[in-house]
């Protein structure tokens, strides 16, 4: 299952408490002004990931092994990264939560 994170403003540094299925997740979004990159730290159960830069179309936790994941998604279409403050607030990017079953369907690998 893909779902839509909500609520993405035009703040420099935002959390978020994302609950999806089973799964409770605390982010961070911060804005980074002087490399014009947005990243994500995401913290669940007793499993962390700080201060990742935030890509289009690409799994984001692939490789920390949590039970969701997250895909930014360029709706403009041209496939470009989030570089401005506003690119989701505007809607130029969206972040989807992606569960361990679709995260397993990508990977081709389970999620432990």
């Amino acid at each position: 299952m893909i779902r839509l994170m909500e609520n993405i403003t035009s703040e420099q540094i935002q959390d978020h408490i994302v609950a999806f299925n089973d799964v409770t997740a605390n982010v961070r979004l911060r804005y980074n002004p002087q490399v014009q990159c947005w990243t994500i730290d995401c913290q669940v159960n007793n499993k962390a990931a700080y201060g990742i830069k935030l890509s289009v179309g690409t799994l984001h936790m692939e490789s920390r092994n949590m039970p969701i994941d997250f895909i930014v998604i360029d709706n403009s279409g041209q496939g470009i990264d989030p570089v401005f403050i506003d690119d989701f607030s505007n809607e130029r990017c969206s972040i989807s939560i992606v569960d361990d079953e679709t995260m397993a369907d990508i990977r081709g690998l389970e999620v432990q």
